[in-house]
């Protein structure tokens, strides 16, 4: 039941029922503001958190919110390790596969970014190569230090 209005709604319903009334809107503003974090840098770029559990702070001082503990530990890539020995210590060689909740999270992040008119979806290096194996990296970018000590990160610049 929408807390705002008072109707009773259905899974489906609820997806789409924030066009019914101000709060409801609200509502879901603030709910996609914890999960999709979303900010407008100084140079008017948008710019979308995908699921990393750690804010980036940018060189013109805007700091884009970490995604909760949560998503992000349920949206990592499955990994495959395959380990060999060079004669002084083991090699581990990491085979990243796109987990069917990334892949989710891949396609949820790209309908809110269209949305909410998100120029950029920062996505971490692994989940980027993937997707640019399969041509399915429009919007999706990876972060460019400006400084690696104070790891500050580009507002003009991504990766891709």
């Amino acid at each position: 039941m929408c807390e705002s209005c008072g109707v009773v709604l259905d899974v489906q319903e609820q997806l789409s029922h924030w066009w019914c009334c101000d709060g409801c809107y609200q509502i879901e503003i603030a709910q996609e503001t914890l999960n999709f974090p979303i900010i407008t840098l100084t140079n008017g770029i948008k710019v979308m958190n995908m699921n990393s559990p750690h804010p980036f702070t940018f060189e013109d001082g805007s700091i884009l919110p970490a995604v909760p503990e949560d998503i992000a530990k349920s949206t990592q890539l499955d990994s495959e390790d395959i380990e060999s020995f060079n004669g002084k210590f083991t090699v581990v060689e990491k085979r990243f596969v796109m987990s069917p909740s990334c892949k989710m999270r891949v396609t949820e992040c790209f309908y809110k970014a269209v949305k909410y008119g998100v120029d950029v979806i920062l996505t971490p290096l692994p989940v980027l190569l993937l997707l640019k194996e399969e041509n399915l990296h429009p919007l999706f970018y990876s972060t460019f230090v400006t400084d690696r000590i104070s790891k500050k990160i580009s507002i003009d610049k991504f990766c891709q």
